[in-house]
């Protein structure tokens, strides 16, 4: 008799149907065999498997057992199929029920306990669109799907599928805030570089802060998860099956993700693929902040994998199950020194850099990557003044959002095609526009960043039309 369990594996940020087939024959040498294309990792399962079986007091069967992983076609990996392959066994021998409706996903050690899976949350997505009642899942990590519509069981040790598994109740399990963000109140002076900060949350829009070491741009950009409001539940479901999918096993975090690689890192460690596909730094930090402090000292190859990123705010990668698409719409806020030293043209520190070397350090940011930045600011270090209490730029922010909802997307990623729709100069913005066409030397998708930031600008005074004043600023951030 061939026992049917339903489980699933992770393509990219999906789950994936694996229906195991269990038959443990009367006849033939006793053994495992695991047919149905499987990794080297699910094919250790069946050590796995027995070792832990014969430690909890069940015994294994002395008999040929076949486990078949179907869709045969598609390799599967991971070790999401062990609990379900213990139950196809267990079930084979009469001492526990296999329930159709339900999905077994876990991973088991050697002496029975259940372990935690990578890519949970998309999973019991899965589960939920297919129909799916429940599913027992590792105790583990009950506190990060605690926003699935399923009936969820947990297990600690295989000897639970037995004796009863607990039903999860979620008035136990408590959300937290796992970030410590830079309070902008906290930094002293910088006007320019806080209210380029606000445009830049306010409309999503990448930024390029320069200046000598120690003036504030790294606090700046570390400032900027503070001040966003927080993730909507659209959004912390995209974030938690991001987080999950990368391995991480915690509560359910409410705040936005903050990454910032140090300058070493490689072009797979930040965008992501590789033999074995991984989720990259860049989608780790999808819809919170990426900061990449001192962005010279990158690899030219990391800096020009960034572009098509930056554009298209996605990434689609060949996996073993064929060609997954992964989301990358992080803020991005990078940093530069205007030399290797840092004190080219400080006011009264000497730069000890040839001119050879400022220009090498320079050309390492292409052009076509600068070109990608909406803001560019340079922060002087003798500006002093009050510091902004972070609360009011939030409440701006809140505002300049809420406004942006009706266009379907940030001011950054307004469409070119509705460019004029959503962003109509008076006929004083449209003669400063024109001027500058004529005096500067900026690309048109310079012009067309332009356009947007001064849209966030009108935005955060509640202005439907650019003003003379909104687009003389937004062009200031492009010089």
């Amino acid at each position: 008799m061939t026992i049917r369990v339903h489980s699933a594996g992770l393509c990219g940020l999906e789950g994936i149907g694996i229906t195991v087939e269990v038959d443990i024959g009367r006849g033939g040498l006793p053994g495992v065999k695991i047919i149905g294309l499987p990794h080297k990792s699910i094919a250790e399962a069946r050590e796995r498997v027995r070792t832990a079986m014969r430690n909890a007091g069940f015994g294994f069967p002395q008999s040929r057992i076949i486990i078949n992983l179907a869709p045969a076609y598609m390799q599967k990996k991971g070790t999401h199929l062990d609990l379900a392959i213990a139950v196809g066994i267990l079930a084979g021998q009469k001492k526990t029920h296999a329930n159709n409706k339900t999905l077994y996903v876990g991973e088991i050690s050697l002496d029975g306990t259940i372990r935690a899976v990578q890519g949970l949350i998309p999973i019991l997505n899965y589960a939920e669109k297919h129909g799916f009642e429940s599913a027992v899942i590792p105790a583990l990590q009950q506190a990060e799907v605690q926003h699935s519509k399923l009936k969820l069981y947990t297990i600690t040790h295989i000897l639970e599928l037995v004796t009863g598994l607990p039903l999860i109740t979620y008035q136990h399990l408590q959300s937290f805030d796992t970030l410590r963000p830079v309070a902008l109140s906290s930094i002293e002076g910088q006007v320019l570089g806080k209210r380029a900060i606000e445009i830049s949350v306010s409309g999503w829009h990448s930024m390029l802060l320069r200046g000598h070491p120690g003036v504030g741009k790294t606090l700046l950009a570390q400032a900027a998860i503070g001040i966003m409001p927080p993730p909507s539940q659209k959004e912390q479901q995209a974030i938690g099956i991001i987080a999950s999918a990368t391995g991480y096993v915690c509560d359910f975090v409410k705040s936005r993700p903050l990454c910032q690689p140090h300058h070493s890192i490689s072009v797979q460690q930040l965008i992501g693929g590789g033999t074995h596909v991984h989720v990259g730094l860049i989608t780790q930090a999808h819809r919170g902040v990426l900061i990449l402090d001192e962005l010279p000292e990158f690899s030219r190859s990391c800096l020009e994998a960034l572009r098509q990123p930056m554009e298209k705010k996605s990434l689609t990668m060949a996996s073993h199950c064929g060609h997954v698409k992964y989301p990358c719409n992080p803020l991005l806020i990078a940093t530069a020194n205007p030399c290797p030293c840092g004190y080219l043209g400080h006011p009264t520190r000497r730069c000890v850099c040839s001119q050879g070397t400022t220009h090498a350090y320079q050309r390492k940011i292409s052009g076509p990557l600068l070109d990608r930045f909406d803001i560019h600011v340079s922060i002087e270090p003798e500006e002093k003044s009050r510091a902004q209490g972070s609360t009011i730029s939030t409440r701006k922010i809140t505002t300049a959002w809420d406004i942006q909802r009706s266009r379907k997307c940030h001011n950054a990623h307004i469409p070119i095609e509705k460019l004029h729709e959503h962003c109509p100069l008076d006929a004083h913005a449209q003669n400063i526009l024109d001027r500058a066409l004529q005096r500067l030397e900026i690309s048109k998708r310079a012009v067309h960043k332009a356009l947007r930031v001064a849209r966030t600008i009108a935005d955060l005074e509640q202005s439907p039309h650019i003003s003379e004043k909104h687009i003389a600023e937004a062009l200031s951030y492009r010089m």
